[in-house]
């Protein structure tokens, strides 16, 4: 009996650790079944991309656009900014217009098989104030600037091919100041009316609408009633970024993906429909952390995984029409606040983005979808297959048993994974 102990001591203490780890892995097991309360709807969520800062590279190099064909972006926000402020494609200064840089930045989009989606990001430094907090100083000469450019590209497209009826056109990036909104007609009501009137006159299909402000909970509707009671937009357009602070803010933004991109989103197409239901709605910015921008913070693995649970909800709230991550390229080692770097290193995110994407199509059923605190579930059904993605939400590993059809299967998720798969159903 003595002999074995030498043996049975190892053995123990080998029992002893997976009897610990296993009770520590099932304390956050959890079961999850289909629950059908979005059988009738059809996926109408299109996705696309900033690429602002790195539009030179993006332009120029071979592999971004590759890249964005591959994370299936149908539209790329083309920013016409400031030179102050972003890298400058503004086609006008001192010497007058010159339209090479912008024009090969969006044949690159349209190369790419994207819709080019512009943003008159702020006012030209020739015209006054660069930055773009502050309405121009002379909204004449803004609106003649953008009739200049829509005149080019009217003629441009003969030749390119195209048609900017088919573009999207967005006024502004951000007015937020007080300025904008103190009088009535608020100061935005009155550029975006002359804007959208002088695109229309040339394009009268195109999408020309705006806004851009945040849209949660806690905002002021204000601003956004204001503006719709005096501007018929095409479209309105938000940034939502899952700021937190805080030792545990990455549960917290985790957390917060259902209200940013499912409540706030039902909540805001309510007040758009009250005006007028053909609006689209369009998140042309959005990100786990905007300062990550300015200061890397972001965890890559995280950031996948926050971005496909934020794609679930935007698809279960058929209240977003375009989503626009921010954006393709980190700049800076950022990490996660790209889906790939200046080296063009991919990040997890992009491929978290490309098989969403590549299985989620528009014009799909939702056939189910389930969340708890630990796991999103997204099923879509094209005929005779699903697709399915799953997203471990927590930073250590869950097992989940899914049922498809009285088909269960057990799958084990390690910390912050994005799954996506199809399977044949009858």
């Amino acid at each position: 009996m003595r002999a074995d102990l030498p043996v049975r001591g190892p053995i123990l203490t080998i029992l002893l650790v997976f009897t610990i780890i296993s009770l520590l892995f099932f304390h956050i097991s959890m079961r999850t079944e289909n629950e059908n309360f979005a059988t009738d709807d059809e996926l109408i969520l299109r996705y696309g991309a900033n690429e602002n800062d790195n539009w030179h590279g993006f332009t120029y190099d071979t592999l971004p656009s590759i890249y964005h064909q591959d994370a299936g972006s149908k539209y790329i926000r083309v920013w016409i900014s400031s030179p102050s402020w972003r890298p400058s494609t503004i086609p006008i200064d001192e010497k007058g217009y010159n339209f090479r840089s912008l024009d090969d930045y969006i044949a690159k989009v349209i190369d790419t098989g994207a819709t080019p989606f512009i943003v008159f990001a702020h006012q030209p430094g020739i015209i006054g104030n660069a930055h773009g907090e502050l309405p121009p100083k002379d909204q004449s000469s803004f609106i003649a600037y953008i009739d200049a450019v829509a005149a080019h590209y009217e003629e441009w497209c003969v030749l390119k091919g195209c048609d900017p009826n088919t573009w999207y056109f967005e006024i502004w990036n951000e007015p937020f100041t007080d300025n904008w909104w103190e009088t009535q007609p608020s100061a935005y009501s009155l550029l975006f009316n002359a804007a959208s009137q002088a695109l229309h006159q040339r394009f009268p299909d195109a999408k020309v609408g705006g806004y851009t402000l945040d849209f949660c909970a806690s905002c002021d509707d204000t601003p956004l009633l204001a503006f719709l009671e005096h501007s018929q937009p095409d479209f309105i357009s938000i940034h939502q970024y899952g700021n937190t602070a805080g030792a545990d803010s990455e549960r917290q933004k985790m957390s917060d993906t259902k209200d940013l991109y499912y409540t706030q989103p039902q909540r805001l197409r309510s007040i758009m429909d009250s005006f007028d239901s053909s609006m689209e709605l369009i998140i042309s910015e959005l990100n786990s952390d905007f300062r990550a921008e300015y200061m890397p913070t972001l965890d890559e693995q995280f950031t996948a995984a926050w971005y496909a649970s934020s794609l679930i909800w935007m698809v279960k709230s058929q209240a977003v029409d375009i989503e626009l991550f921010y954006s393709g390229t980190s700049l800076q080692d950022d990490g996660g606040f790209g889906m790939w770097s200046n080296t063009y290193q991919t990040y997890p995110i992009f491929d978290s983005k490309k098989d969403f994407v590549a299985a989620h199509q528009p014009g799909q059923s939702i056939m189910s979808m389930t969340h708890d605190s630990s796991i999103d579930v997204l099923v879509t059904t094209e005929g005779s297959t699903a697709f399915i993605t799953v997203v471990n939400k927590k930073n250590t590993p869950v097992e989940a048993t899914l049922i498809l059809q009285d088909r269960s299967s057990t799958i084990v998720l390690s910390a912050y994974e994005v799954r996506t798969w199809s399977e044949t159903i009858d």
